[in-house]
This record gives C-alpha cells, structure tokens and sequence, in this order.
C-alpha cells in the first residue's frame, strides 16, 4: 500500500507517470479500490 501511495503521488505531479500506477493496481487487483482516485488525477487539471 505504500508504494500505491507513493505512485499516486508521482501521478499526481506527472501525469506520465500514471501508466505505472495503473499497471501497479491492475497487477494486484485493486484498480477498482482505486479507481475514482486514480481518475481524478485526470480531472484535476480540467
């Protein structure tokens, strides 16, 4: 959980980086725990 933390703050502040914590959280099953976070990263900047 804490390397998820520390990508979605990567993410965060480099919007690249996304790719890396999307492949984390598919490949340990959490990408639906996550997933409103994860796509709010996307709105943010809108």
């Amino acid at each position: 959980m804490e390397k998820i933390e520390k990508l979605f703050l990567e993410a965060k502040q480099d919007k690249k980086k996304a790719s890396v914590l999307k492949r984390e959280l598919d490949r340990w099953d959490l990408y639906k725990l996550y997933e409103d976070r994860f796509l709010d990263l996307f709105k943010e900047n809108q």
